[in-house]
């Protein structure tokens, strides 16, 4: 895993053709939340898991607007997709695309659609995986970012692609967020060209937390501000399970979606 984490990576702008999302069709967000709910997955996880993952929305209040991105949906997630959020106390937002079929671009798509996302709603981003169920103390995490740039749960003793981790993580509408999410979007889709594994996600965000921790900003970042990246867990003083907890599903179930079909 260590060939994700290159510590000579230039940092540049994205071609934009090559991460774009069709945002055009979109209705803007009239939630008094501070913050949208992003997640993303392939169309198989998505069957699986998405009914509870909306379900669970509901203990979020006021209710949010929640935007699920499907790469290759299968043949029931539009039907599962529109039965399921009938009567939810939610805005719900979908959208989809014909995707490399490939776990780490799965994990990935979040990241790389969020800065996008953040602009079009003018709203900070509460990024997750689709097979968690939300706790009632979500609404607390923008006073737990404070004035950071961004929050994530962080593990202590591990080896550095295991730091982050991805399961929930909160980015602020900031410019530095933006661009920081815009630069690691071609650092993602270099290193899935040259090793197709898990991780990816975690080690980009490892680059850029160690990047902006040194001052290695690059060329395009010099007339902003530093990026600031707090622990969830350490500022909050709880931790993940207080915020969301995995779905009740198998998991073996879980371990052999993610390895072949995530």
């Amino acid at each position: 895993m260590a060939i994700y984490i290159d510590p000579d990576y230039t940092f540049f702008d994205s071609a934009e053709d090559e991460v774009a999302l069709d945002i055009t069709k979109l209705a803007p967000a009239s939630t008094s939340l501070p913050f949208i709910l992003l997640t993303s997955c392939n169309g198989t996880y998505f069957d699986i898991y998405f009914e509870d993952y909306i379900r669970s929305v509901q203990n979020i209040d006021p209710s949010p607007v929640v935007h699920v991105h499907i790469s290759n949906p299968t043949s029931k997630s539009e039907h599962i997709f529109k039965s399921t959020i009938y009567g939810i106390d939610a805005e719900v937002r979908l959208t989809t695309e014909k995707a490399p079929e490939s776990p780490a671009y799965y994990a990935c798509r979040r990241f790389m659609i969020a800065p996008d996302l953040i602009d079009f709603y003018e709203k900070d981003a509460l990024i997750t995986d689709i097979d968690t169920a939300f706790t009632k103390n979500i609404p607390a995490l923008p006073a737990t970012v404070g004035s950071h740039d961004a929050g994530l749960f962080m593990r202590q003793g591990c080896s550095p692609e295991e730091i982050f981790h991805c399961s929930l993580s909160y980015f602020r509408n900031t410019a530095s967020t933006l661009q920081g999410l815009r630069w690691i979007r071609p650092y993602m889709l270099q290193k899935l060209t040259e090793f197709d594994s898990w991780m990816l996600d975690q080690c980009s965000l490892f680059l850029l937390a160690n990047r902006a921790s040194q001052g290695r900003h690059d060329r395009a970042w010099s007339n902003l501000a530093d990026f600031s990246m707090c622990d969830l867990e350490t500022t909050s003083g709880r931790p993940l399970e207080c915020f969301s907890v995995n779905q009740d599903k198998p998991h073996e179930q879980r371990n052999e979606l993610r390895a072949y079909q995530d």
